[in-house]
């Protein structure tokens, strides 16, 4: 784009001096007014017509911008601020399973649109497939340029998903659940959106309540729902104890004992014997700070080899 440069004034050959400045300044006033009149009268006034070519000079770089803006979104580029964001994202490995600009993959779901806080918690506290990510492999300054540019992205009207229905219904479940527990209300809604589109019957009008849940506020029983029919309807190889001990672990690890207190109590109402005692011992650990004791309990009841010391 050329920029128009403003003509120099011409210098006055009237060097006004104590006496002469009140007769230029008069002069002034004349000039003022007569071009006034000739703009008044349809005149072709050379002031006049500058404003209107800075006016379309200014629309002219609006609207340059803002089509260059549509296109960049488009087109699926990160937008300036966040193309930082965007190289971490390749560099930490991302592109793999979610594709470069994050579209989804047969693999991984697409991302964009998440709220920062839930790409930050799967990110250090993966629920189902994903491994995490500690501070040592990917730093929180990194994780939070990253959100960032997830958070950037427009959702895409189509994308790609995992090939299995039943994979992908599962996911969704399973991202709405980790956004309930980001907090991320709107972030949750998405996803279950995403699963009444996919799932029909008793499945989709449990779904469409913890909608209405949502949208009420009301996460806790939202999640409940979620939860019940992830467990033996979305993913039948997963139980509904199963998933409230794995709920529990991933809330130690978070170091939210009031969660992890909250789901292994839900297992404990449903587990009996050995295993019931047993619940009731990791939440006696919870209750006295006892995290790490905890967690090696709640591996203990998935069956899983307690990790460290």
């Amino acid at each position: 784009m050329q920029t128009r440069k403003r003509a120099k004034p011409t210098p006055s050959p009237v060097q006004p001096g104590r006496h002469g400045r009140g007769l230029q300044l008069l002069v002034l006033a004349v000039l003022v007014a007569a071009a006034v009149l000739a703009g008044g009268c349809g005149g072709d006034d050379k002031t006049a017509g500058s404003v209107e070519d800075t006016a379309t000079t200014s629309e002219a770089a609006t609207t340059t911008e803002t089509e260059e803006a549509e296109s960049q979104e488009a087109s699926g580029e990160p937008m300036a601020g966040a193309k930082q964001g965007h190289e971490l994202y390749i560099r930490a490995g991302c592109g793999g399973c979610h594709g470069e600009n994050a579209e989804g993959t047969e693999i991984g779901p697409a991302l964009p649109g998440h709220g920062e806080a839930s790409v930050s918690r799967q990110v250090r506290l993966p629920l189902d497939k994903m491994p995490s990510y500690s501070a040592a492999r990917l730093s929180d300054e990194d994780l939070h340029e990253i959100a960032g540019y997830l958070a950037s992205l427009a959702p895409a009207e189509t994308h790609v998903e995992p090939v299995q229905l039943s994979d992908l219904s599962a996911t969704h479940h399973w991202m709405a659940l980790s956004a309930i527990e980001a907090g991320d209300l709107k972030d949750a809604l998405h996803h279950v959106n995403h699963i009444i589109d996919l799932v029909k019957g008793k499945h989709q009008a449990a779904i469409k309540e913890a909608r209405e849940h949502l949208e009420a506020g009301d996460a806790h029983e939202a999640e409940h729902l979620i939860q019940e029919m992830l467990a033996g309807t979305a993913k039948p190889d997963l139980g509904i104890k199963r998933l409230h001990l794995q709920l529990a672990l991933t809330a130690s690890e978070a170091r939210d004992a009031k969660e992890a207190i909250h789901q292994t109590s839900h297992f404990v109402a449903l587990a009996k014997g050995d295993g019931k005692q047993a619940g009731r011992e990791v939440i006696a650990a919870l209750k006295a700070g006892d995290l790490h004791d905890a967690e090696h309990g709640i591996e203990r009841l998935l069956g899983e080899a307690p990790h460290g010391n």
